[in-house]
């Protein structure tokens, strides 16, 4: 019973660290989106993409406007779009991902225009103080 046991937590442990050395060699996104009060803003959608992999990945944001996207390949020329209705785009081109880095975003914004775009008086998901 012991040797048993003993074998089934020696495999355990084995394969957990299997696991853990794929997770390393990808990259990740997490962040929040803020209103200009400061508090999160839920249903947020967050697209990636990168065109020379081929990634699209689109998440949401939490109740709490927090969004996360693991396990992103390695590469250069990321770009990441915020959208919600009510809220105006913001757009983030050219960025770097890189092996077992997380890149934290935060965003502040106010209402905007629909299809507005960054650079714009009125945009929205521009750069905040997180």
């Amino acid at each position: 019973m012991r040797r048993t046991l003993a074998l089934s937590l020696l495999t355990l442990v084995c394969t957990t660290g299997i696991r853990a050395q794929a997770v390393a060699g990808f990259g990740a996104i997490t962040g929040i989106v803020k209103d200009m009060y400061g508090d999160g803003i839920p249903d947020t959608t967050i697209v990636l993409t990168n065109p020379i992999n081929g990634v699209k990945r689109t998440v949401m944001t939490s109740d709490d406007g927090i969004f996360d996207a693991p396990a992103l390949i390695p590469s250069s020329s990321y770009s990441m779009k915020v959208t919600r209705k009510g809220y105006a785009d913001w757009e983030l081109k050219g960025f770097d991902v890189a092996v077992g880095e997380t890149l934290n975003f935060h965003r502040r914004g106010s209402p905007g225009r629909a299809g507005a775009r960054a650079g714009h008086e009125d945009r929205t998901f521009g750069p905040g103080d997180g």
